[in-house]
């Protein structure tokens, strides 16, 4: 796993070292559990509460909480963010 963020993580942060300055963001989303429709089906209400009992938060997530992130990443609003790797996880990745 840790390997894997890193091969997302590290490009980012290149784009947006090499050619932030041109107006070229990048950012990456960590996207955690997320009870899509099919996710739904397949994970059951026991798994979903052991799931639930590692997190930080009340709820598992859904589609739209990842859409928002990446709305956001998109937008104008997110002009000055750059390089950054979000966590969209409920917290589930905060490391004590």
């Amino acid at each position: 796993m840790p390997s894997s963020t890193a091969a997302i993580n590290s490009p980012a942060r290149h784009v947006a070292s090499a050619w932030g300055k041109q107006g070229i963001r990048a950012n990456t989303l960590g996207v955690g559990v997320t009870m899509t429709e099919i996710a739904q089906e397949q994970i059951g209400d026991e798994w979903q509460a052991r799931i639930l009992a590692t997190m930080r938060s009340s709820r598992l997530g859904k589609p739209a909480d990842v859409a928002a992130a990446a709305a956001f990443l998109l937008s104008d609003d997110a002009e000055w963010v750059n390089g950054q790797a979000w966590a969209v996880d409920g917290g589930l990745t905060i490391r004590d």
